[in-house]
């Protein structure tokens, strides 16, 4: 087609540091979109297009002939463009632009690296910003001191990349980065890119240090947090491998974020849960979360029965059950996790047609009959159906609701 491609950002900085390159990002100087779509009917791809910023994204491709047909990751596609940013936290009004350009506009050194793919000079690197040296040096060096200004989800991205790779940032990073976090009001900033860094932050493999760097940054101010204990993260990183391991089903974030706002106080929690934009049942859950503090303190009291504990976390969502691990005691962790893991999954083995068959009238008299006897299985005195049958039969005769 006659358009310069090269390789940039992410996998040439992976190709750098020795790491595996999973995905492909790919700029031309031309027309990205054109490329785009011509790469992917090469590839069988299926191809989404963003306008807008000249850029598409190619999923679900094959690898050529002689690639063992592999299929291929996910390929970004976006033309040479230089970048304007109307406010602080807005997305940029983009034009085009050449290569160098585009690699200056970036936000990291080591992100602006590029290799060509033209046949006569494969894999020669344009590195016209030292990201090679800084890569090698495990630095991460911001290109502008305002670009955080600019574009605040760049501390997010500086953070997963300190966690994932162990770079450090330079010192002119780390004042452009307090110069961002002291600026407060970014109108432009909308509460769904902040909740989707949370999120990206969350699925890294060091998700605990990418969130500590946050916090020691200052940039969880961002969103409404001021008071954070780092060990509470340490807390969520284990309580998250616990829930994974039990095969407990956990929001990557709601962990960590739940440790963000366990010293929060609730009128905090709002105002932050009304920065991220979050509604519906997602913010239900995180200020349930928030409010577990009672629960935790319940949970870690002394004799208390497994139907004790069921009665207690309940009718709480996941959630609070969750910030409850967070905030309470070694008794009440076990507790939980006991819980999660076995004991909300305990039902009587009489089902209500047996029940039925054993003289409890039909309503709400069955529903009770049920609780009694999960109540008993619970704290292990029904353990066969014969048993629960006797526990049925002494319910019915006594009146009780044992």
């Amino acid at each position: 087609m006659g358009a310069p491609v090269h390789a940039v950002g992410g996998l040439v900085r992976d190709l750098v540091l020795g790491g595996d390159a999973p995905d492909v990002d790919l700029v031309v100087e031309g027309d990205g979109i054109a490329f785009a779509r011509r790469l992917a009917e090469e590839t069988g791809g299926t191809v989404l297009v963003h306008t807008g910023f000249g850029t598409a994204s190619i999923e679900g491709g094959r690898a050529p002939a002689g690639a063992d047909g592999a299929t291929l990751g996910r390929v970004d596609v976006a033309s040479a463009r230089r970048e304007r940013y109307a406010a602080a936290g807005a997305l940029p009004d983009v034009s085009s632009a050449g290569l160098l350009e585009d690699l200056r506009r970036r936000d990291f050194s080591v992100n602006a690296m590029a290799m060509a793919l033209a046949p006569d000079r494969f894999g020669r690197l344009v590195d016209p910003l030292g990201g090679q040296r800084d890569a090698r040096a495990r630095r991460l060096r911001v290109l502008r001191p305002l670009a955080f200004v600019e574009d605040p989800t760049r501390i997010f991205r500086a953070a997963r990349y300190a966690a994932r790779l162990g770079l450090r940032p330079d010192g002119a990073t780390r004042a452009a980065l307090a110069l961002a976090v002291t600026r407060r009001s970014y109108l432009a900033l909308s509460g769904q890119r902040l909740w989707r860094e949370l999120e990206l932050a969350a699925a890294e493999p060091r998700a605990r240090q990418a969130f500590e760097h946050l916090v020691r940054w200052r940039a969880v101010t961002l969103f409404g947090v001021s008071k954070v204990r780092i060990g509470r993260l340490a807390d969520a990183e284990r309580l998250a491998r616990w829930a994974r391991g039990a095969g407990v089903a956990v929001d990557p974030a709601e962990p960590f974020m739940l440790a963000l706002l366990a010293d929060t106080p609730a009128p905090a929690v709002a105002r932050c849960l009304d920065r991220l934009a979050l509604t519906g049942e997602p913010r239900a859950n995180l200020e349930a979360g928030a409010l577990a503090g009672p629960l935790a303190r319940r949970l870690a009291a002394p004799r208390l029965r497994p139907s004790a504990v069921d009665e207690a976390l309940r009718p709480a969502p996941l959630t609070a059950a969750l910030s409850a691990w967070l905030r309470g005691t070694p008794r009440a962790r076990r507790r939980i996790e006991w819980y999660l893991a076995r004991g909300r999954g305990v039902h009587p083995r009489l089902g209500g047609g047996d029940l039925l068959a054993l003289g409890v009238p039909r309503g709400p008299q069955v529903g009770r009959a049920l609780a009694m006897l999960r109540r008993r299985r619970l704290d292990g005195a029904a353990g066969s159906v014969a048993e629960e049958r006797e526990l049925v039969k002494e319910w019915l005769t006594s009146g009780k609701e044992a």
